[in-house]
């Protein structure tokens, strides 16, 4: 397979070193080693799946263009859509055969895939409440940079947790609110709580 890495920043360059020769082309309108600067400009023929690192107002636009094209497509998360962009993809996925998947890596940790056997196989019993929490010391990363938007913490982890409650075969058919949104180093929410209006799901991030 040959892929497309679009955006060198700190993910994208991690991509790329993995990747290795597999990696035949790269965009980012900023960084001048990048091979290109717009996805439209590479040629469509020079690779067979796009990796997208970008900005998330530039997600769906891209996204949509790869598929259009016939791609495969990987993109980090978030990918935060509205009921009628998620359609239109989906759709456009399907007629032109193309799949699109997410990068939320957490499900593929031997813990949480073993909690996911333990539960699929009710060795736990019934599981009638939950309490989710992720915590790490990343906000320097993100100051000034796009990933500093107003959701803060809850958008670039808390995403997260909604997965991995999905992938454990928790319903999140329920109405959610915001408890907490704080902030101390940054100008948006470092600190924040969530969950279901039940109780019944928490989520800490």
């Amino acid at each position: 397979m040959r892929y497309l890495l679009a955006g060198l920043g700190n993910i994208g360059k991690k991509r790329r070193q993995l990747l290795g020769d597999s990696c035949v082309a790269t965009v980012d309108p900023i960084v001048s080693e990048a091979s290109f600067k717009n996805i439209s400009d590479v040629p469509i023929d020079l690779y067979d799946v796009a990796i997208l690192s970008i900005p998330n107002d530039q997600k769906y636009c891209s996204v949509k263009q790869l598929l259009e094209a016939g791609k495969l497509v990987l993109i980090d998360k978030p990918l935060s859509f509205t009921p009628a962009q998620f359609t239109e993809i989906s759709h456009l996925a399907e007629s032109n055969r193309c799949c699109i998947s997410t990068s939320y890596n957490h499900r593929f940790e031997p813990a949480i895939i073993k909690l996911k056997e333990q539960l699929d196989c009710e060795l736990l019993g019934t599981l009638y409440r939950a309490r989710f929490l992720y915590g790490n010391g990343t906000v320097q990363n993100w100051i000034g940079t796009w990933r500093e938007t107003p959701a803060g913490v809850i958008e670039d982890l808390g995403c997260h947790l909604l997965d991995l409650t999905l992938f454990l075969g928790i319903s999140l058919y329920r109405q959610f609110k915001l408890f907490q949104a704080t902030h101390f180093e940054s100008k948006e929410t470092e600190i924040g709580t969530f969950g279901s209006s039940d109780g019944l799901l928490i989520y800490e991030c």
